[in-house]
């Protein structure tokens, strides 16, 4: 009785007048009398007891009774259902405690269903609006089960209260702010709230301390798929918890969603994924979900999302630390204990002092990058992958490691208080970038770039497609259950040159290919070429490119023809692998400068086709030693030895040093040059040792692959090895239009009158005593033919006539006529 009386002593003063069975729960309105003596369905944390249970099974169904509730009290505007219901098939429910899947002749119908909120203007037609996903995938970590239900319930009050509410998303990257009514945003936007791991959650209600697993141990963020590499049928991942579409919640979630894209927006992306994780200490990371299905639009769209839910979650600290702007239920938490020391110890890590006077500063607890920058690790069938992906949602997708607690930390009703206030700050951002894409087919790029002269990027003609066979089909017969008797391989056709003519949408510049058999002819007019990962072209075509000063640009494989082109010794090139595509960078360069923190990883291996080390996953047995997972590092890497490079001149961006098989980790020397620049004749020669390698067919990758994989990070850094600074490099013509002719005549006479035609038609006259030169402006840009006629002293004329295509021109026909 005693710890009762403790706990509504932190709650409201309402919770002691309900029942004791009540109070023992968080507790959640299940009728309107209730939601009248608890000020909303869902209360506030602050005025909570405990976590929202799931039920049945440890407590009460307070998530389903609180959801009911909620749609009695708001039709038009939220619909609640399950996955089963919504795809009619009964076999769409989780394993529940006994592990066994529903079709199980020994199942005991204990499964629990993969509950989905829908909320949005229902008179609005879903063919209209941009989809939003919220959920959970790892509900040990149970942030967004508290966050998530409580926005939602937010944005029904608002609608009904105050339509007129402003919501907003930051200014983002580039200052430009948007707000938007929640009613209006309600008309343009569909929010989908789906449970995909009943299982954990019902596990965290008491006595259960929750789990990140499903009743037979599977790990609930391995069970999706992806583009690209997926976890194969084998007995080692599978009997570990890792498992790509075998598991009841991989297939059906995932199956229920597609349908949406396809039924309701017409196989649109879905606009935005938010996917809360995160227990402390590993809090404050926003973690791009770019490695599958990004074009370089979406990059910088997800670059520039990430940027605002920082701003955003920063704001939900600076409020909390200085007390400003903050209600009632915000108030009691603030001035709680375990709050004000959690917030004094963010703000310790960020300017190392735990004087509150500094308050007013700029404060944050939020920090963007990949998986593997933040976590050291990365990985694959996880939800946020799933929806970022080309075969999932296709969304802009964000995963959060953000403040949390844990289940088996138990319940802070202040500190969750504030953990909620974050997620809530998350989801409003989502939901109004949904909004300002407006049911476009093609979203407007954040950002469009100038890359100053001309690019090509060299084409072999080789894609990566099933029409010639696929060596790694799925296993007949795999999975084999009722949800899914067997995975179909998706078609593919892809290239890594595929990332440069999809870089034509954020680019101002001309971006043209180059044909690899004749790549001497199509260079003239280039002011960068980039050979993207091979070495399938004639060196003196670009050894003559780059000394005329030409921006060459080599990636990936490419950089075997350093040797013939820079005289590098063949054995300085190395070729090795790595966890992910990475380089070490060195912050003083100023291709650097402006990458956020941590940014190191320059592409994914997954989505192009290429395994994990296994091994280094969090959650992969390792104790004492890790168990053997069939797998290793395998993302293509190249280096170049930095003595032998800066010997030749050549300045080091950043270094790398993969280690490849089964190293746990990178290494730590920076003897050899990942990414760099070397001077040749009046060009230069940059190379990226690990950014665009062709993907792989030759492991498991039912649903693709992707053409390319590049990060925010190595898109950024590749852009500003694209524009060469040093303007038009000399030696090139880039400008077409104006050409100077030295006028010739037979020995002892004079030029007094020249005619010059151009593709026929007379351009230019001139009469003089002696004319020596005679300059055309505005010429064509393309093929055309000159013809000069010029009249000497003597009566005769001389008719010299060229044709021109670009930089290059034919020998000149010259004909005499006598007077």
């Amino acid at each position: 009785m005693a710890a009762r009386i403790a706990r509504c002593a932190v709650a409201a003063l309402a919770w002691c007048v309900l029942s004791a069975t009540a109070a023992q729960a968080t507790p959640v309105a299940t009728n309107e009398q209730e939601r009248e003596l608890l000020g909303r369905v869902f209360p506030e944390p602050i005025r909570s007891v405990d976590f929202i249970k799931h039920g049945p099974t440890h407590g009460p169904e307070e998530l389903r009774g609180g959801m009911e509730l909620l749609e009695r009290l708001y039709p038009g505007y939220i619909d609640f259902t399950t996955v089963a219901d919504e795809l009619g098939d009964p076999n769409a429910v989780s394993l529940g405690p006994d592990g066994k899947p529903a079709w199980d002749p020994g199942d005991a119908k204990d499964g629990y269903p993969f509950y989905v909120v829908k909320v949005t203007d229902e008179s609005v037609p879903d063919s209209q609006k941009e989809d939003v996903l919220l959920l959970n995938a790892h509900p040990a970590e149970p942030c967004g089960q508290e966050g998530d239900p409580r926005f939602l319930e937010d944005l029904l009050i608002w609608r009904d209260k105050d339509p007129g509410h402003v919501l907003s998303d930051g200014s983002g990257l580039y200052d430009k702010p948007h707000h938007i009514t929640v009613a209006e945003m309600l008309r343009r936007v569909k929010i989908f709230f789906v449970s995909p791991s009943p299982d954990g959650w019902a596990d965290g209600d008491p006595p259960g301390v929750g789990n990140n697993a499903n009743g037979a141990g599977f790990n609930s963020n391995r069970i999706a798929y992806q583009d690209g590499w997926v976890f194969p049928a084998s007995p080692l991942l599978f009997e570990r918890g890792y498992s790509s579409l075998t598991q009841p919640e991989g297939v059906a979630v995932s199956r229920y969603l597609r349908q949406v894209r396809e039924r309701e927006i017409g196989g649109r992306p879905f606009a935005v994924a938010n996917d809360q994780h995160g227990p402390l200490p590993t809090s404050g990371a926003i973690i791009f979900q770019t490695e599958q299905g990004s074009d370089p639009a979406k990059v910088d769209r997800v670059h520039d999302y990430a940027a605002r839910l920082k701003q955003k979650m920063d704001g939900v600290f600076a409020k909390y630390f200085t007390g400003e702007g903050l209600n009632a239920s915000q108030q009691v938490a603030a001035e709680a204990g375990s709050v004000r020391d959690l917030l004094l110890k963010k703000y310790n890590e960020q300017v190392g002092s735990f004087d509150e006077k500094a308050a007013y500063l700029t404060l944050k607890w939020a920090e963007y990058a990949t998986a593997w920058e933040h976590l050291d690790y990365t990985v694959g069938s996880s939800w946020g992958g799933w929806a970022g992906s080309r075969s999932g949602l296709g969304a802009d997708s964000i995963a959060f490691e953000t403040a949390c607690r844990p289940f088996g930390a138990g319940f802070d009703p202040a500190e969750f208080q504030l953990f909620v206030d974050n997620v809530r700050a998350a989801n409003e951002t989502g939901v109004v970038q949904a909004a300002e894409r407006g049911a476009r087919p093609k979203p407007t790029p954040v950002k469009t770039y100038d890359l100053g002269s001309k690019v090509g990027f060299l084409e072999t003609g080789r894609r990566i497609t099933d029409s010639d066979g696929n060596p790694s089909p799925p296993p007949l017969g795999h999975p084999g259950t009722p949800l899914l008797p067997q995975v179909a391989q998706a078609p593919y056709d892809v290239s890594n040159t595929d990332y440069f003519r999809d870089l034509r949408a954020i680019v101002t510049t001309p971006i043209v290919k180059v044909p690899a058999s004749s790549a001497r002819e199509h260079t003239d007019g280039l002011s960068t070429l980039v050979v993207a990962d091979t070495t399938d072209v004639t060196t003196p075509a670009l050894r003559r490119f780059v000394r005329a000063g030409g921006n060459l640009v080599l990636t990936d494989g490419a950089l075997g023809l350093l040797p013939g082109l820079a005289g590098i010794p063949a054995d300085a090139v190395k070729t090795t692998t790595s966890y992910v595509g990475y380089a070490d960078l060195d912050r003083k360069h100023p291709w650097t400068h402006g990458l956020y923190n941590r940014a190191r990883q320059l592409f994914d291996p997954i989505g192009l086709g290429y395994p994990l080390l296994m091994e280094r996953d969090q959650y992969w047995p390792c104790e004492p030693t890790c168990d053997e997972s069939g797998t290793q590092n395998s993302a293509p890497a190249r280096t170049v030895d930095r003595a032998a490079w800066e010997k030749l001149g050549g300045v080091t961006v950043a270094t790398a040093d993969p280690l490849g098989g089964k190293a746990p980790a990178e290494g730590t020397r920076t003897d050899r040059t990942s990414i760099g620049t070397l001077r040749v004749g009046k060009g230069r020669i940059v190379v990226f040792g690990a950014l665009l390698p062709q993907p792989t067919e030759s492991y498991d990758h039912w649903f693709g692959v992707d053409p390319y994989t590049v990060s925010v990070a190595g898109q950024q850094l590749l852009l500003r090895a694209l524009r060469w600074s040093d303007g038009p490099p000399a030696g090139l013509c880039v400008d077409r239009r104006r050409f100077s002719f030295k006028l010739h005549h037979a020995r002892g006479a004079r030029v007094v009158k020249v005619k010059v035609y151009v593709n026929g038609k007379l351009k230019i006259t001139r009469r003089g005593r002696n004319v020596k030169r005679v300059t055309i402006k505005r010429l064509p840009k393309k093929r055309f033919r000159v013809m000069i006629v010029a009249t000497q002293s003597s009566g005769s004329k001389l008719v010299s006539t060229r044709t021109y295509r670009g930089c290059r021109k034919s020998r000149p026909r010259t004909r005499g006529i006598r007077r």
